[in-house]
């Protein structure tokens, strides 16, 4: 390949997708209050889990580290590194009520009020055992999330 293919592949974002491909993903401990009282609990390898229903029958998905908030026109996404705690208050037809509270005040402002959707899922190992835990997050009351710190 010459130099000037490459630069053209950095430009249509190849390049850039194939780095971020490599870099290591981080993984969370999310520490879980529910709406009814069950002591709280933690999910380990924590994700987000945003179900796309399709009109044909079925259902998928996709797995993400960060949550997607709805605040007036604007849609956020809000990295779960940089998210100290999640306050999910009323359901409303399709959204949750939801108040974002950030690790580093002065990275984004203290808090982000605003909604999510009310279908996601937070899904990992519970209590760091291999049983699998899903959660409705129209259910949780709070969430946080610590990073996983690799031994090396």
């Amino acid at each position: 390949k010459q130099a000037g293919d490459t630069r053209a592949a950095d430009a249509r974002g190849v390049g850039a997708a194939k780095k971020e491909a490599d870099k290591p993903k981080k993984r969370f401990i999310a520490n879980v209050s529910d709406r009814v009282k069950t002591p709280p609990f933690q999910i380990t390898d924590a994700i987000l889990w945003v179900p796309e229903v399709s009109l044909f029958g079925g259902e998928g998905g996709k797995e993400t580290t960060a949550i997607n908030v709805k605040h007036g026109p604007a849609e956020i996404e809000v990295p779960f590194e940089d998210i100290a705690s999640l306050q999910f208050k009323d359901v409303k037809d399709d959204r949750l009520d939801v108040v974002v509270i950030f690790r580093s005040p002065e990275k984004a402002g203290k808090q982000l009020v605003g909604t999510v959707k009310s279908n996601l899922q937070l899904k990992g190992k519970y209590e760091q055992s291999h049983l699998t835990a899903k959660l409705k997050l129209r259910e949780v009351s709070e969430v946080s999330f610590e990073e996983i710190k690799e031994n090396k």
